[in-house]
């Protein structure tokens, strides 16, 4: 009995060997081949939207997916200012030369990844061309985006009046022919511009401003900054629709914008304290807590009525400089000492303005305020030119209009001026 099972066993062990064998020699049919990784990759991006600014006005443009898998470039007919991508995957990696996306949830299995300029209707890239990277641990996919960047814009004459070159004007949104022909007096107000920065940076001693930007969208009436960019946004309405002075008095704000950014006045506690102080709030406030702390105040916060400070409205440009409309020094710590940076400019007109018809008591307190600002602001900009170490022409020279303006409100007036002197603006906040 245990022999025949063992030649059994042997005859069952031969056998399968065989099959075996034989199954070895006969070919397989091999497993269809996925998709490419980087074309996988693709069939997971659900959608890609680009927002562009085309004759002027923003539009979201979705690309197709057979533009999508060409590997030519994605054209556009005007200038990127967005761009979105949804995907069902959240692992994605998204940059635009370097520049990351950010992502956030947008229903089930569903991601939104973003980047939009932080000035609204900036181009995302001033040259013609750009790059999105697109990538996971495994695959990467570059989308080439072809578009119309920027083109020069001359202001066809050197300020007299400046520290060096005027910087670089260029225009986002048509050709710079096109623009030229909606005006006659194009070259007069982008030379308002440019001297108007040149007048500051040459106070200063320091170059503020590279770039001046002139976006041609609908996006608003507008001159903007960037804390750390050394750039000014004009929106194309402003420049047509702004007198040439007051463009000038705009241009020189926004490049004080930049100096107040690269003194540092608005990180300073003191400063800080002082404006939450003028501006009214209580000393045991939520508000006056995140104005010393942070230096901003939330969107929403309640703000004093009638207890602000009338120096706020003084400095206002609008009040500061006969015939202009701008200025609102009361709205938040950076207005507040770019306003005063620019009274200080021309401390010519401040026994001028203080002698206009003011209740006695609204000038005594404006005064006062005035005098222990500069006190202060020259106390906290010599502390910084030892702890911080700004760039020292810049630091020296505000230094310098804060001590002299102090000296001035601290003297006696011999004279009283009379009311209709021209350099005398009519208040309208006071």
């Amino acid at each position: 009995m245990r022999f025949h099972s063992t030649v059994l066993a042997a005859r069952i062990f031969f056998l399968s060997l065989g099959v075996a064998l034989l199954w070895g020699a006969l070919p397989v049919a091999a497993t269809p081949p996925g998709p490419p990784a980087e074309e996988q990759l693709f069939q997971e991006t659900c959608e890609l939207y680009l927002h562009e600014v085309v004759d002027q006005k923003q539009r979201r443009t979705r690309i197709s997916e057979q533009a999508l898998n060409d590997p030519q470039a994605i054209a556009c007919n005007g200038y990127v200012c967005g761009v979105e991508l949804f995907s069902a995957r959240g692992d994605l990696k998204i940059a635009l030369d370097g520049r990351p996306f950010e992502v956030a949830p947008a229903g089930p299995e569903r991601y939104r990844y973003t980047l939009f300029p932080k000035i609204r209707g900036d181009a995302l890239c001033a040259g013609d061309g750009f790059d999105i990277q697109i990538q996971t641990a495994t695959a990467r996919r570059d989308l080439t985006i072809r578009h119309q960047g920027a083109r020069l814009l001359s202001p066809d004459r050197q300020p007299a009046d400046s520290l060096d070159a005027p910087p670089v004007f260029r225009l986002l949104g048509q050709s710079p022919e096109r623009f030229r022909a909606r005006g006659r007096d194009l070259t007069e107000r982008l030379a308002a511009v440019a001297e108007g920065i040149g007048y500051v940076e040459k106070r200063f001693g320091a170059r503020l401003v590279e770039h001046v930007d002139i976006l041609d969208v609908g996006a608003g009436d507008n001159a903007l900054t960037l804390r750390g960019r050394h750039q000014i946004w004009f929106y194309a309405e402003t420049i047509w629709g702004e007198s040439i002075p007051e463009l000038r008095v705009m241009a020189e704000h926004e490049a004080l914008h930049l100096a107040v950014d690269e003194i540092g006045l608005t990180e300073r506690t003191a400063i800080r304290a002082l404006f939450a102080e003028l501006s009214g709030y209580d000393p045991l406030s939520l508000e006056r807590f995140a104005l010393v702390t942070s230096g901003r105040l939330n969107a929403h916060a309640n703000r004093p009525a009638s207890a602000a400070s009338p120096l706020l409205a003084f400095i206002d440009e609008r009040n500061y400089f006969p015939g202009m409309t701008g200025g609102h020094a009361a709205d938040n710590l950076d207005e507040f000492c770019t306003s005063l940076l620019h009274a200080l400019l021309y401390a010519d007109r401040l026994e001028a303005n203080l002698q206009r018809r003011l209740a006695s008591e609204v000038k005594a307190q404006i005064t006062r305020d005035l005098a222990r600002t500069l006190d202060l602001f020259a106390e906290e900009i010599a502390d910084l030119g030892t702890r911080h170490s700004p760039p020292q022409p810049l630091n020296h020279a505000a230094a310098d209009l804060f001590r002299s303006a102090a000296q001035m409100i601290n003297r006696p007036s011999p004279v009283v001026l009379d009311d209709s002197v021209p350099t005398a603006a009519t208040p309208s906040d006071l």
